[in-house]
């Protein structure tokens, strides 16, 4: 299967750089087989931006979409961001299985070490919200790890890996998670697709068997290309 994914758009922003990344790609984007959105698609709670940036996409490529929601698609909001954007199947701490390929793709926004400033002034639960996100991520992890499906994690934030070079070390816990590079390292998904690091300058990394791919969209300047059915995974844009 040929996956093309990118986050971080942040419409109308990035999008821009998103069309001039589509043009370039458009030839390899009539053999997609599926286009993933790894969050932040909008920018600050403008959920219209997605709407804009479907439309845009669909000019270059006509399959499925699958997205997840990043911190700009806001909790409160979200309702309205799936009717409006209803061309998307959006992944909210659940899964997907395309059976004819085998594939299980399990989708969440993911979560962080430390909650954001914004984050504790604004959600005052987010750390329950964040223990039962990584609860329900590592329950679907468990149920495939032994099963024949290729594995596929999207999230918008990262686990803590190599993809975050070139942030701040000391931002990180604001950027990822260790829980979930736990659960990577003790379940082993196959392909992990993340976004939230705007100035990653690293976009591959390997945990264990696991390939994880930074593909926002501010640090790559491209669109992410990815080969599931190479014996290695291929990273086509690198």
């Amino acid at each position: 299967m040929l996956i093309a994914a990118v986050s971080d758009i942040h419409a109308p922003k990035f999008i821009s750089l998103l069309r001039k990344t589509l043009e370039k790609e458009k030839k390899k984007l009539k053999n997609i087989d599926i286009f993933i959105l790894a969050g932040d698609i909008v920018n600050k709670g403008n959920i219209q931006g997605c709407k804009q940036v479907i439309t845009l996409i669909k000019e270059y490529y006509e399959g499925p979409i699958l997205g997840v929601r990043g911190n700009e698609e806001y909790d409160d909001r979200k309702e309205k961001l799936f009717s409006i954007c209803n061309e998307i199947t959006w992944l909210e701490d659940n899964y997907i299985i395309l059976k004819n390929l085998d594939i299980v793709i399990v989708g969440s926004k993911g979560v962080l070490d430390k909650p954001t400033i914004w984050q504790r002034r604004n959600i005052p639960d987010i750390l329950e919200q964040y223990k039962y996100k990584i609860s329900k991520i590592e329950s679907i992890l468990r149920k495939f790890s032994q099963s024949n499906y290729f594995v596929i994690l999207v999230t918008h934030y990262a686990p803590r890996c190599r993809t975050l070079t070139g942030e701040k070390y000391n931002t990180w816990p604001y950027l990822s998670s260790t829980k979930l590079t736990h659960l990577i390292k003790t379940y082993q998904p196959h392909l992990i697709i993340h976004g939230h690091a705007h100035l990653s300058i690293k976009f591959f990394d390997n945990i264990g068997r696991s390939k994880i791919y930074n593909v926002a969209l501010p640090a790559t300047k491209k669109l992410t290309i990815i080969n599931t059915k190479s014996s290695i995974i291929d990273f086509l844009n690198i």
